[in-house]
């Protein structure tokens, strides 16, 4: 069970996913931050840690692989060492190996929710 500050911050632009993804990981104990777009979404691993960043990688404005860049850029940022799950109907070989050091791991939609938490859940636990 997660720690009451335990933050994920979930990046989706489709609100139903965003909010069947808010939902696992409510029901599991973690807080949620939402965010559709990827302006907001920087602003917002800029100023609070998280737990667990969640990423589409098409996005309303900017991409899921521009907040990865944006946070792997600088090993000070306070979100440098969270790890980062992608999910995206549009993941290619070609992005998720330009990424692959980036991320901790990538699913392709369409995706089971629960099995996306589950697998987050897992990947926090491991460190």
């Amino acid at each position: 069970m997660a720690e009451t500050r335990d933050y994920v911050l979930i990046v989706e632009d489709e609100p139903d996913i965003a909010e069947y993804l808010a939902d696992e990981f409510n029901d599991k104990g973690y807080l949620v931050i939402q965010s559709e777009e990827f302006s907001d979404a920087a602003l917002k691993a800029d100023t609070q840690k998280f737990k667990l960043v969640l990423s589409d990688l098409r996005l309303k404005t900017g991409t899921g692989a521009q907040l990865v860049k944006h946070i792997k850029a600088n090993n000070r940022h306070i979100n440098y060492d969270t790890p980062i799950v992608m999910i995206s109907s549009w993941l290619t070989s070609e992005v998720i190996h330009d990424l692959e050091s980036q991320i901790d791991h990538a699913f392709v939609k369409p995706i089971c929710f629960e099995a996306v938490a589950n697998k987050c859940i897992e990947i926090m636990n491991s460190l």
